[in-house]
């Protein structure tokens, strides 16, 4: 049990082996990393590739349990041109000096997802209504306003962190708790670029970063993934729920995305004459159009 001494001083206590784990990783593979630049001209994906998934929603990257942040899959499907291409990005390199180990750490996350993860989606999927599905993801989303509201202040998006409060207020309260998402009823509240730390680190002038895969994670780079310690302290439940509460609430949400997720990562492993370059470069060009925006 925790004791109740704040709700500070309990979530330092429920995420500080967390956090303090996930940077020591990350940056050692960061030294690593920027030990040795990528060499040669820019590494492009084969044509297939780069038809199929020049930019696919970020939801095709799992969620993390370690600092409890997914992306919210279908709301991006509307939107979705999976032939989107745009100049501004092709000539790029892909920063991936670590491709050895990284390349190490997609097998074994993709052992794991065949293992588990894909059954327990399939699983899931074919006994809980899309209704109930949808109406998890809205909730969990909802939660994660903070995260967006303190990222579009940051950047200076006034006008963009307004209107994440009329939604999450019309969503928390109309919506119940934010299960109904009545925004999608107004214009103006929805298509709101969804800013994260690893987005307000390049806005203030953090250039490209190594490419990383985080094991049972999936794609990131070290900006990203750096940013993702921080944005877990803006996520409410830290300072409300133990560690076992936490962890269980966390495992609720990714069950709820996995369909979805998983259908996308074996549409991607399907269609890829290479799975880790597709997902790599798919990352990236996804990452940098949202900096972009």
């Amino acid at each position: 049990m925790v004791e109740e001494t704040g709700c500070g001083a309990v979530a330092l206590r429920v995420w500080y082996p967390r956090v303090a784990a996930v940077l020591a990783a990350v940056w050692a593979v960061a030294l690593g990393g920027c030990a040795s630049a990528p060499s040669g001209p820019p590494e492009r994906p084969p044509p297939q590739q780069e038809a199929v998934f020049a930019a696919p929603p970020e939801g095709v990257v799992l969620a993390s349990l370690a600092v409890g942040e997914a992306d919210e899959l279908v709301e991006y499907e509307d939107d979705f041109d999976p032939f989107w291409d745009d100049d501004e990005f092709d000539d790029v390199a892909v920063n991936d000096p670590l491709e050895g180990l990284n390349r190490a750490f997609f097998a074994m996350n993709d052992l794991t997802y065949q293992a588990i993860l894909i059954p327990v989606s399939r699983i899931y999927g074919g006994v809980t209504p899309e209704p109930v599905q949808r109406g998890v993801r809205n909730f969990f989303d909802n939660l994660r306003y903070p995260i967006r509201l303190v990222n579009n202040l940051l950047q200076g998006k006034g006008s963009e962190a307004g209107r994440e409060t009329q939604k999450f207020l019309l969503n928390t309260t109309v919506g119940v708790l934010g299960f109904g998402k009545p925004s999608d009823n107004h214009e103006h509240l929805r298509g709101i670029p969804r800013e994260d730390l690893g987005q307000t680190l390049a806005v203030w002038g953090v250039g490209d970063t190594p490419y990383l895969v985080l094991p049972f994670i999936g794609p990131s780079t070290v900006r990203d993934a750096v940013g993702r310690v921080p944005d877990a302290f803006l996520y409410p439940p830290v300072y409300f729920l133990s560690a076992d509460e936490l962890i269980i609430t966390e495992a609720v949400d990714l069950t709820n995305r996995s369909p979805a997720l998983m259908r996308e990562f074996e549409t991607m492993k399907e269609a890829s004459i290479d799975p880790y370059a597709a997902l790599r470069n798919a990352y990236l060009e996804n990452r940098r159009r949202e900096i972009a925006r």
